[in-house]
């Protein structure tokens, strides 16, 4: 029995380390390039779930350089020549009157005299072409040299055969385990923006792209807005939306159907008007719908594939179309959510979110010993206004101040709706001189805003009261008395005021 097992199986034997199949290539492609004299060796293999695409691998500084590429006339391109017809094809001058179709190989090698392609092949079936090119004499792609060759490659096809399942399978499993991964994150949230980030990240990531962006439809005008980006100029997009089906992320959008441009410069439905806008060139894209069931809720797009001329693959279009549809299943729950929680009218949030997230915060306020303060607000003669103006003017009214006042908060705090034209606001971590000052800044920006009722503007006051845990009480469950009471002295001291509890004592 041989000793070797490189001559047992008549296979040069190879240490799989099955977690780097490039490494292995690089170890045969340096063998058989040094064995044979060849300046290159490249190995090119068709893509079988993408039609008219190859990959083609080479050495470069000693590492592997993939490059994928499509092509549009087979017979045009000698190693998908090979790989179909299965017969070798070969030069001896690339200059020469009728070998335009080697120009792309020659631009491999600088000095490149001569190149041969052979097909490589596994239990009769061709699986791929491997491509010899030599800058060493005219006549290096002879019959003899092709048959040299062929010989030469013949011992490794398993190898390299079962390298490339290999390094397919990887990467498969690669994106799987990172969509299984971005799944249980976007799964396990509400948060609108929390979602898009998880969804943004992992498709740059798996796609390998420079940027990607979310947009998301408004339902009236069908615009689409958008509404999450990352990767160069993302701050600027936010500003931008797109008018119905216009550009590639409005089409697909539009129409709820993917799309992938390998060249945006040939695609008729690709507008550059915000690329132009932010200065971001775009070379290719991919675009798939945000799609609830039947219902469409946005796009989600990548933006220029890195070191990949060809752009975007099959497995990049079935990843971001795994990715896009949790994110809108998450999207949509989120909308469900927020629904349950906010109040319809006004926007904020509503009674029963205050006293769920009340609790949280004044539970937290125990434990760590820090201040909770609340803010109560009422608009001063709400009733006037209805009578006077009509109930759809009150809306107005209850809208305007809902505004002023969620938007004069912090990030931590929580405005919500108590009823009628009563508002809360839950202040963690505040004590009682910041509180009345914040209460003070939303109180005078309301006396200062302006509501346009048709021919005649109108203007509104509110009066406060603020309260904080523990300095006016040692019972959390106490502070709402406390600020609701301040609020009622401030109504019998003129209105247009805000009283602390210390105030109304």
């Amino acid at each position: 029995m041989p000793e070797n097992t490189e001559d047992l199986f008549n296979v040069p034997f190879v240490d799989l380390d099955y977690d780097d199949p490039d490494r292995i290539f690089t170890r045969m492609l340096e063998e058989i390039q040094q064995k044979e004299r060849i300046s290159l060796l490249a190995l090119t293999f068709p893509v079988e779930e993408e039609k008219n695409t190859c990959v083609t691998l080479s050495l470069s500084g000693g590492k592997t350089n993939w490059e994928s590429r499509r092509f549009n006339n087979p017979e045009s391109e000698p190693d998908i020549a090979t790989i179909i017809s299965g017969k070798p094809k070969a030069t001896n001058d690339f200059t020469g009157t009728g070998n335009t179709d080697w120009e792309r190989i020659r631009g491999w090698v600088e000095g490149a005299t001569s190149a041969i392609c052979v097909p490589l092949v596994h239990e009769e079936k061709v699986f791929g072409c491997a491509t010899a090119i030599r800058n060493n004499g005219a006549e290096a792609a002879s019959e003899n040299a092709i048959e040299q060759l062929a010989l030469a490659l013949k011992p490794y096809s398993v190898s390299i055969y079962v390298t490339r399942i290999m390094r397919m399978w990887i990467k498969k499993i690669s994106h799987i385990n990172s969509l299984i991964h971005v799944s249980t994150l976007i799964s396990s949230s509400l948060d609108l923006d929390q979602i898009l980030e998880y969804a943004l990240i992992t498709a740059s990531s798996i796609s390998n792209a420079e940027a990607s962006s979310l947009l998301l439809l408004d339902e009236e005008s069908q615009r689409a807005y958008f509404k999450a980006a990352i990767g160069a100029r993302a701050d600027e997009l936010k500003n931008y939306h797109l008018e119905p089906g216009e550009g590639v992320a409005g089409w697909v959008a539009l129409h709820g159907r993917p799309l992938n441009v390998p060249d945006v410069t040939v695609e008729p439905r690709f507008s550059s008007r915000i690329a132009d806008a932010v200065d971001f060139p775009v070379r290719n894209m991919l675009c798939v719908p945000l799609k609830v069931k039947k219902k469409t809720l946005g796009a989600l797009e990548v933006l220029n594939k890195k070191d990949d001329a060809a752009g975007f693959d099959w497995m990049d279009m079935t990843s971001l179309i795994a990715i896009a549809n949790q994110a809108a299943v998450s999207i949509e729950n989120s909308r469900l959510y927020m629904d349950a929680i906010t109040d319809p009218l006004t926007g904020v949030y509503s009674r029963r979110f205050y006293q769920n997230q009340f609790r949280k915060e004044a539970e937290k306020a125990k434990r760590s010993g820090t201040n909770l303060s609340l803010l109560v607000f009422d608009i001063d003669n709400f009733k006037i206004f209805n009578d006077t103006y009509g109930h759809e003017t009150g809306d107005v009214v209850l809208q305007k101040v809902a505004g002023i006042i969620k938007n004069n908060l912090r990030l931590s705090d929580t405005a919500a709706r108590y009823g009628g034209e009563e508002f809360v606001v839950i202040l963690p971590d505040t004590d009682r001189e910041d509180a009345k000052m914040i209460a003070e800044r939303i109180r005078a920006r309301i006396a200062a805003a302006t509501i346009d009722n048709r021919d005649e503007d109108i203007f509104v006051t509110i009066s406060g009261g603020a309260a904080t845990y523990p300095l006016d009480t040692n019972r959390y469950e106490n502070l709402f008395f406390q600020a609701d009471h301040a609020m009622y002295v401030a109504k019998q001291a003129g209105k247009n005021i805000i009283k602390t509890s210390a105030d109304s004592a």
